[in-house]
């Protein structure tokens, strides 16, 4: 018969009547086993699950001829004993107030496993608590970590910023420095301009006095060499004359000098027909004649000059190269 006490038995404390109705399950032939124990006969392995293990404790208590199929099977069969073995032999045996021994052995297997479950608790709280005041420790590190990372990243931030006030400054001053440099070469380039410019006039404007020296100088050339009625005509005073016509023209442009100098190419030569003796004869007659004219002076060095056989030296204190005599 069915008892209520079966349904609150702990698989573990019978597990010894467990394996015997198991056992016994094995004995059986496949056609004995009874339909709602077959999963129980047919599981293989260690110890039965829960569920199993409650339907096989529920069918010992109910069917009679299987527990004594099961009892055949027990080792230990002394209700008085300790443990699963006791209590499986006092629930399968079943003697007198059984009900009552085997519910005292629940009720304390039941406040074994509540004081087991209460020391688990209490260590998975002493745990807990563990962990929380390894959890506040690590905070606080964190925190102090926090703090010092906040702090470190201000100084980066400080310098960072540091650097750009210097890195602006330092790009305010090369600016500064190269408007300065822009401006100065700005104005060396106009001074430069402006000086090519003069450069330009100075050179147009020598270009036209030597075009002026070369007409003139060819002019004079010509002069020479056709003789002329002042060099031929053997009149000492048209010859002085002409002379200062010649200074006067180098005179008034200085830049004569350079282009009616005698070169190698060309030496200045006396007219034809005129010879250094000629002229101080003529020189000397005129002298009688006339011995203060202001034009006969510069005729009187030129007397000396041509009587002691070499060119002109000075003529107004202009150098002129030596005029050398011709046959």
């Amino acid at each position: 018969m069915f008892n209520a006490l079966s349904g609150v038995i702990p698989p573990e404390l019978v597990q010894t009547a467990i394996e015997a109705g198991r056992t016994a399950l094995r004995r059986l032939d496949d056609d004995d086993v009874p339909a709602k124990l077959r999963k129980v006969a047919a599981h293989q392995g260690g110890r039965l699950p829960v569920p199993l293990s409650k339907a096989l404790i529920a069918a010992l208590d109910d069917d009679e001829w299987l527990r004594e199929k099961a009892i055949e099977e027990l080792e230990v069969d002394d209700p008085a004993a300790e443990g699963p073995a006791g209590a499986a032999a006092l629930f399968l045996l079943r003697p007198e107030g059984w009900e009552f021994e085997l519910g005292r052995r629940v009720e304390r297997l039941a406040q074994t496993k509540a004081s087991g479950r209460v020391s688990e608790l209490d260590g998975l709280v002493a745990e807990a608590k563990a962990r929380e005041a390894e959890a506040k420790k690590r905070w606080q590190a964190a925190k102090r970590q926090i703090k010092d990372l906040e702090r470190l990243r201000r100084e980066e931030v400080e310098a960072v910023r540091a650097q750009l006030r210097e890195l602006r400054e330092a790009d305010r001053v090369e600016d500064e420095e190269h408007a300065r440099l822009v401006g100065e070469l700005e104005e060396a380039r106009s001074r430069a301009e402006a000086a090519h410019q003069k450069e330009i006039a100075a050179g147009e404007t020598l270009k036209a006095r030597l075009r002026k020296a070369e007409n003139l100088r060819a002019d004079v050339e010509k002069r020479v060499q056709s003789g002329g009625t002042a060099w031929g005509s053997g009149d000492p005073i048209a010859l002085a004359r002409h002379l200062d016509t010649l200074v006067r023209t180098v005179e008034a442009d200085p830049a004569l000098l350079e282009f009616t100098k005698p070169t190698r190419e060309r030496a200045w030569k006396l007219p034809p027909g005129a010879r250094p003796d000629d002229i101080a004869m003529e020189v000397e007659q005129v002298l009688r004649v006339c011995p203060e004219p202001e034009p006969l002076a510069r005729v009187d060095v030129l007397r000396r000059e041509l009587t002691q056989g070499r060119g002109v030296q000075l003529i107004r204190g202009l150098p002129v190269e030596a005029l050398t005599a011709t046959e």
